[in-house]
This record gives structure tokens, C-alpha cells and sequence, in this order.
């Protein structure tokens, strides 16, 4: 358990406070005083030197004292020094915290008048200045501001969004299993299914997750159910009004083949009628015409493809050369250029082992660097023999570098001369493209040849028109059979029409009466995984409230005086989660001043075992209080009594109210500044 005490504190120039010193002694006290005494003032400063806010929460808020006129009074240093006793695994130690609050005023250059620019602070630890980070670390380190929000103010918790509530109940209490869960739920309600359950959710906190999932497919489902009827409907009105009877389908279709079959045989008739006398000349003429026209078609189509692909076979041959050419040009470059920086490279090498070549052993080398006196013989014998060593090394190396570099010279010299001499057998890319661009034009002209039509084809063709004409005309002149046979597949055409009529209306009723069934099915499945969905969320509403139950009851066992309502029961049977803390049945957002007081003592008390911190606490309005629940924590009550005009102190004991103390102590100041 770490304890943090309050062992004084001082204010100047805080808001309405000029100069004030309390010590607190780390006991619990009483703060006493009308109102505007500063009492609050109190718990304000205390609030800012540790978090930069003020009791209620606010970081903007005017700190520096006003004058009689509302105004703030320039040039005073607001500071607030708070001296904490902290207790941890049985070491005592004390931090004395402060800050500064003042004004900065700036001269121009060459010029006497301030200008105001702005407000700064300065933080120190113990008495030794430092940046604000290290001052925050600080205080983060020694305790958490929403811990510390928690554990000394009573009524945080209770004004606290409900949802955050339940998020610092929760981590307070060891989740259930999700078969735990299941099995409860089951045991109250029959109809749940705990595998389904344990299946879908893999913690219990995948519940909304879940519900999200069910919900979606409720609502898809729903919009289907809500267009089913009308495209119902419309199947429905779609239906042919003087359909026949689908029943004889068959028959009608039978009907039709034979008018079908008779049809053809009045059309085989008919070509007899036409194809007797010059009619069948004509045409047997048209015939052989039309036959002499695809021969020639095929025999020319097939001459300029052969030409065409032989066209095809050259422009490749050319294209490979080009790009043999393209390749060879740019390998001589590549290795002009790479035989020149292998000649430098080599020249480079010459210097360098003729600068080894001609170096000396050193002189300075036979004398000590830091006396400047001779070295011994032996010294130097050495010396020169480690000189002479690197000197042959180095010659070596190089020589083995230029043997390299004359190998690589002559290969690439090589290389380039075949190169030079496979180019020199090719024709150049100029050339080569111009004989391409004559290809291209070639194969060109046989295309439009192929497209085209020959002397012989046009001629064939004008005499197939004037066949046709022939045949129109002869077709033309009286003939009484073609006419009989006319009429008759006239009127067969008639009751085929009639026929195809119906078995359209038939089909239309059949394929109606079909698609009516199909959607009528799918609604029945709708309705059926729709219910099915209901029960899913059923089953997992009776999860979640099991699950609240047993948390409820977990969380409600750590509480004193609170009991906790998580959940609520609607009228239509769903679950609407919520979080208030009760004291006698009454919601936090009914009690009085003192019930609230109450349960938030009892929900300090709690706060502290678990995150294992002690911290001031601030009871504020402590006067419309009659008696509140024992706590290990120091405890400082503001109090309001209209007669006292000017703030006291006043030490507790062991006394049950603070009116007794009140009737019998005075207020009792030391400074530990």
C-alpha cells in the first residue's frame, strides 16, 4: 500500500487567497469558514500543483487574485508549495513540490517601456528547479491522475458517464468463463443453447461484437421480407388475364408441329410450282454463277496469302539483322569504354608502384616522436626492416593488380575486334530499314489486292445481278399454282400464329405460377432464419444478463454500503445495460447530498484496497453531511459556518462528528516550510 500524505501547504497569490500556511501534519482537519474564506481555494491550489486543474476538473481557470474592479492584479507571483509524505513497503520519505505562476514583461531594445508577453511556470522538486516533463514524470510516477481523481474526491465516481463506470467495475472483477456464463443462463432459461454460445463468442467480451452480427442479419432479412410481398403481388398481376388452361399445353404443342409439318410440305410444293420451265433455268444458272464466283475468291485468297506470308518472312529476317546491329553497336561502345577506364585503372597502377618504387625509409622514423631524440640501433634496424617489408608488399600487390588489368585489357580488345568484324558483315541499320519499308509497302499492296476484286471476279458478279433480275421478272409473270400454293401456306402461317399465341400465354401462367412458388419458398426460409436470428439474440441476451448478474455480484461483494445496478429489464424482455450505484435501493441520481457522500466514501474505501493508493481526501460542503463511513485516508472537510469570517484549522481525533470538534478545538498552525 502506498500512503500519500499532505503535510502542509502553502498558497500566495493563488485566486482569492493573498498568503496562507496550513499544516496538515498528514492528519485529518477541518477547514472551517464562512463563505469566500478560501476553502475551496484550498482544494483548488492542492489540485493545481499536482495536475494543473483546479477542483472541478477545469485546466482553464484564472488563477492570479483580482482587485475590486474584477480585475486581475499584474505582476504577482501566484505559487502554490505542497510538502507530501509518501509511505511505501515500510520506507518514509517526504516530496515537497512548487510552482510558480507569474507574468513575463520583455524591454525592446533602446527602449524603457515593458511589454507584457504572456504568462510562464516554474516548477521545482524539494527546492531544485526542473522542466515541466520532469516535474509531470514525477507525479505521474508517484500516482496516476484518474486513480487519484478516484480515491480523493467522493463524488467522482457517482458523476462519472455510466459506461466508464462499468469499465473501472469491470476491471476490478475476474471476467467468468464463457461456458460459466452459458451454463447459468441455461439454467434459468431451458431454450439456451451453451454450445451455440461457446462457439461464437471466444470471450465474453466479444458480446457486442456478436449482437452487432445477429442485428445485421435480422435487418438484412427484414428488407427482404418487406419487398417479398410486392414482388409477389407483381408476379401475380403479371399473369395473363385469358390464359388457357396449362393442361393442354402438350396438346397445343403437338398442334403446332403438325401445322408445322404441313407448312413444309406446301413450301416443297411450291418450289416444285416455281421451278418449272425458264424459273428453274434461271436459277440453275444463278447457281453455277455463285459456285465460279467462290472459286475464284478462294483460288486468289489463297495466291496473296502465300505471297503475304513470304512478305512476313523477309520483314522478320530484316528485323532480326536490325537488332543484331542495334546489339553489336552498343557492345563496341560498352567495351570501348570499358578498355579506356581499364587503361586508366592501369596507368594508375604504373604511378603508384613507381612512387613505392622510389620511396625511401623515412628519417623520422630513426628518432622518438616525443623526445626527438635517436632512436636505439636496433629500433631502427627494425623499423626499416617492417618498411621494407610493407614496401615489397605493396609492389607485389600492385604488379598482381596490373597483370589483372593487362588480362582484362586484352580480353575486351579481343572481344571488340569480333565484335567490329560481325558488324562490318552486316548491312547497315539505314539500309536495312529502307529494304523494310519496301517490304512493308509490298505486303500492303497485297492486302488491298486481297480485299479487293479481280477482273474476272467484278465480271462474275455482274452476271449473277443480271441472273437475279431474269429471275424477279419471271417470277413475276402469272403462275395459277405458285398462287394456290401461296394462299395456302398463308393460311397455315395464320393458325400457327394463333397456336404460338396460346403456348405463349400457357407458358407465361406455368413460368408465373413457377417463380410465384419459388418466391413464396424463399419467404418461408426468410421467416424461418429470421426466428431463427430471434432465438440467437434471446440466447444471447440471457448471456449478457447472466454475465451481468455474476459480475453484479462479484462487484457487489467489494462494496460496503454501494450496490451496483448494471443492468436493466425493459418492459418488451430485452436487456438495456446501464451502471449506477445504489444506496438503499435509491439511484445515485436520487439521493441527497449525504447519501452521495456516503456511497462515495464506501466507493473510496474500495478504490483504495484495490489499486493499493492512499490519498488526501477532499470533502467539500462537509457541513450538509451528518456522518460519513470510517477511512484510512487522510481526510481534509471543508466546512461552512456563516460565523466564522475568517478560515480555521482544526485537528480531528477520534471524535464522531465534525460538530464536536468543532464545539471543543482550536485551530493549531505550525510551519514546516
Amino acid at each position: 500500500m502506498k500512503k500519500i500524505k499532505l503535510k502542509a501547504l502553502k498558497i500566495g497569490n493563488f485566486k482569492g487567497i493573498r498568503e496562507l500556511e496550513i499544516d496538515f501534519d498528514g492528519k485529518d482537519i477541518c477547514l472551517v469558514g464562512t463563505n469566500e474564506t478560501g476553502k475551496t481555494t484550498v482544494f483548488d491550489a492542492f489540485r493545481w500543483l499536482l495536475f494543473d486543474k483546479d477542483s472541478q476538473e477545469r485546466s482553464m481557470f484564472s488563477i492570479k487574485p483580482l482587485d475590486s474592479e474584477n480585475n486581475e492584479i499584474h505582476k504577482l507571483n501566484s505559487i502554490v508549495t505542497g510538502l507530501l509524505e509518501i509511505e511505501e513497503n515500510g520506507e518514509t520519505k517526504t516530496l515537497k513540490l512548487m510552482k510558480d505562476y507569474h507574468e513575463v514583461w520583455t524591454k525592446s531594445r533602446g527602449s524603457s517601456k515593458e511589454t507584457f508577453d504572456g504568462h510562464t511556470t516554474d516548477y521545482f522538486l524539494d527546492g531544485v528547479p526542473v522542466k515541466k516533463k520532469e516535474y509531470d514524470e514525477t507525479i505521474n510516477n508517484l500516482i496516476d491522475e484518474d486513480i487519484f481523481k478516484a480515491i480523493t474526491d467522493p463524488l467522482h465516481v457517482g458523476n462519472m458517464h455510466w459506461q466508464d463506470q462499468r469499465e473501472l467495475l469491470f476491471s476490478m472483477t475476474d471476467m467468468p468463463e464463457v461456458r460459466e456464463i452459458a451454463e447459468l443462463a441455461a439454467e434459468k432459461e431451458g431454450a439456451v443453447n451453451v454450445e451455440r454460445l461457446c462457439e461464437e463468442l471466444d470471450s465474453p467480451d466479444d458480446v457486442d461484437k456478436y449482437e452487432k452480427k445477429l442485428k445485421s442479419s435480422m435487418n438484412k432479412i427484414n428488407g427482404k421480407l418487406e419487398e417479398l410481398p410486392a414482388r409477389i403481388d407483381e408476379v401475380k398481376r403479371s399473369m395473363p388475364e385469358e390464359a388457357i388452361d396449362s393442361g393442354k399445353l402438350e396438346e397445343l404443342k403437338q398442334k403446332r408441329k403438325s401445322l408445322i409439318s404441313s407448312r413444309e410440305g406446301l413450301q416443297e410444293k411450291l418450289l416444285e410450282a416455281k421451278s418449272t420451265g425458264a424459273e428453274a433455268e434461271i436459277r440453275k444458272k444463278i447457281n453455277e454463277t455463285e459456285a465460279k464466283i467462290n472459286e475464284v475468291k478462294e483460288k486468289k485468297t489463297h495466291s496473296l496469302n502465300k505471297e503475304i506470308d513470304e512478305i512476313r518472312y523477309e520483314e522478320a529476317e530484316i528485323q532480326e539483322n536490325i537488332r543484331t546491329v542495334k546489339a553489336l553497336k552498343e557492345e563496341i561502345e560498352k567495351d570501348k569504354e570499358a578498355i579506356e577506364e581499364l587503361k586508366e585503372k592501369r596507368e594508375d597502377l604504373l604511378e603508384q608502384y613507381e612512387d613505392w618504387e622510389n620511396k625511401n625509409f623515412p628519417k623520422d622514423s630513426t628518432t622518438c616522436p616525443v623526445c626527438e631524440q635517436r632512436l636505439p640501433q636496433e629500433q631502427i634496424k627494425q623499423h626499416r626492416a617492417e618498411f621494407n617489408q610493407e614496401k615489397s608488399q605493396k609492389m607485389e600487390q600492385i604488379v598482381e593488380k596490373g597483370k589483372k588489368v593487362k588480362k582484362q585489357i586484352k580480353e575486351k580488345t579481343a572481344r571488340l575486334k569480333e565484335s567490329q568484324q560481325e558488324l562490318a558483315e552486316h548491312k547497315s541499320i539505314e539500309k536495312l530499314e529502307a529494304e523494310l519499308e519496301q517490304w512493308e509497302s509490298r505486303k500492303t499492296e497485297k492486302i488491298q489486292a486481297k480485299n479487293g476484286r479481280s477482273k474476272e471476279e467484278a465480271e462474275l458478279l455482274e452476271k449473277q445481278k443480271e441472273l437475279k433480275k431474269q429471275l424477279e421478272e419471271a417470277e413475276n409473270q402469272e403462275n395459277p399454282a405458285v398462287e394456290k400454293y401461296q394462299e395456302r401456306i398463308a393460311a397455315v402461317d395464320e393458325k400457327i400464329t394463333e397456336v404460338d399465341h396460346k403456348i405463349a400465354a400457357a407458358e407465361g401462367v406455368e413460368k408465373a405460377k413457377e417463380r410465384l412458388e419459388e418466391l413464396q419458398a424463399e419467404e418461408k426460409q426468410y421467416v424461418a432464419k429470421y426466428e431463427e436470428l430471434e432465438q440467437q439474440l434471446f440466447e444471447l441476451e440471457e448471456f449478457m444478463l447472466a454475465r451481468i448478474e455474476l459480475i453484479q455480484q462479484q462487484v457487489n461483494e467489494k462494496f460496503d454500503l454501494t450496490n451496483w445496478k448494471l443492468f436493466e429489464v425493459q418492459v418488451n424482455g430485452g436487456i438495456n445495460q446501464t451502471c449506477e450505484p445504489l444506496s438503499d435501493g435509491v439511484p445515485w441520481s436520487d439521493m441527497n447530498t449525504g447519501s452521495k457522500f456516503q456511497v462515495g466514501m464506501d466507493i473510496i474505501n474500495t478504490l483504495t484496497d484495490y489499486y493499493g493508493y492512499q490519498a488526501p481526501v477532499f470533502i467539500d460542503n462537509r457541513e450538509r453531511v451528518a456522518k460519513l463511513p470510517m477511512i484510512e485516508s487522510q481526510t481534509i472537510h471543508l466546512v461552512m459556518k456563516p460565523d466564522v469570517e475568517e478560515l480555521k484549522t482544526i485537528f480531528l481525533d477520534e471524535e464522531e462528528t465534525v460538530d464536536e470538534v468543532l464545539e471543543s478545538k482550536e485551530p493549531v498552525q505550525e510551519t514546516l516550510f
